[in-house]
């Protein structure tokens, strides 16, 4: 199914061939289709960073790192990172993981946030 394909995709150009096959056969795509695409972006863009799990809340973003995954200058890059649609951070300890909130102002893209503060999470 074209759901499986989409969520097996390897690349934002694989997403993309995905969804011009789908515009081809079936016209215009259904909001729950575009939701996927996208959430497969994310998925994609973030499988190369210390995120663990990623949660797109209506006001907020929920990012939980493995405990062995949090480096030192991790709290600091993410205390330092800047972006007009923060309104707040906060941090909260698990048993075996880190979770950072960032708090967003009401309205605001979750999806470019998420594609500006990738670069924090990043593994170098």
């Amino acid at each position: 199914s074209f759901y499986t394909k989409i969520n097996k995709a390897k690349s934002k150009k694989c997403l993309d061939d995905i969804k011009e096959e789908l515009l081809d056969r079936f016209g215009g795509l259904p909001k729950e289709t575009k939701s996927f695409i996208v959430l497969s972006r994310v998925r994609l863009l973030y499988k190369k960073t210390i995120i663990k799990s990623l949660g797109i809340n209506k006001d907020s973003v929920v990012f939980e790192i493995k405990e062995e995954d949090v480096k030192k200058n991790t709290v600091k890059d993410v205390l330092n990172y800047n972006n007009s649609s923060v309104v707040s951070r906060s941090f909260k300890e698990g048993p075996a993981s880190l979770s950072v909130e960032f708090v967003l102002v009401p309205g605001a893209d979750w999806f470019s946030f998420l594609i500006d503060c990738n670069s924090v999470f990043c593994v170098t």
